[in-house]
């Protein structure tokens, strides 16, 4: 199912993989759609043949979204179902076909973002030039905000993310995705341990510039 097309490309494209995350779902998608930044902004959601209710719960809050946003810029949505359920990492893939940002970044459907995670780092990404952007983020159970996870690029980032000063993780961070196109990287499928570190190690040894955000907007649930 397709919500909504853009006939040009967007500035930043948002890929969730959807399987069974009914219990967290409604809230990932509500931070993701009533963000500062609208204009340009593209959300690509892949249901990996979820078996609960998880889709039920998404397009709740898209119709709350598209009868609170009847006017003016909105984000636009695209929903693409898997026809077996195939892994996070095929949904990864299949998100990422759909793209059109000229940043991507990726967000899991347990996990949620504070309002202004976009455009801060759009922003400052476009200002610097940037093929990376990173971040800190925040450490919660599932009851409540927990610690605020500090990252550390220092002067080579590579080094930092090999000895956990960053994160190899997806989340939390803003890629050009010509980083992805330009070189044919994707995910392997049959990678499912430890996908997003080789997926980040990658990606940093191909980006030009990484720059850093000392603040936290992700949320995630340990």
């Amino acid at each position: 199912m397709e919500k909504e097309k853009r006939k040009t490309h967007s500035k930043v494209s948002v890929l969730i993989p959807v399987y069974n995350v009914e219990k967290y779902v409604r809230r990932c998608i509500d931070s993701v759609l009533n963000q500062t930044m609208q204009e340009g902004v593209e959300v690509i959601i892949v249901n990996d043949c979820t078996p609960d209710g998880s889709m039920e719960k998404i397009f709740e809050a898209l119709r709350a979204y598209e009868e609170s946003h009847a006017e003016g810029e909105r984000v636009s949505v695209r929903v693409v179902n898997h026809d077996t359920n195939r892994g996070q990492v095929a949904a990864r893939n299949t998100a990422m076909s759909y793209a059109t940002g000229d940043y991507v970044t990726f967000i899991d459907s347990d996990d949620w973002v504070e309002p202004s995670i976009f455009e801060d780092m759009y922003r400052r990404a476009v200002k610097e030039n940037a093929d990376i952007v990173t971040a800190n983020y925040w450490q919660d159970t599932e009851l409540s905000v927990g610690k605020e996870c500090f990252q550390c690029l220092g002067r080579d980032p590579l080094e930092a993310l090999l000895f956990i000063r960053v994160r190899a993780c997806l989340w939390s961070k803003l890629f050009r995705r010509s980083l992805f196109t330009n070189s044919g990287l994707h995910q392997h499928f049959s990678v499912t341990l430890g996908e997003d570190f080789i997926m980040t190690v990658q990606l940093f040894c191909k980006a030009t510039k990484i720059i850093h955000l000392p603040k936290a907007y992700y949320h995630y649930i340990v």
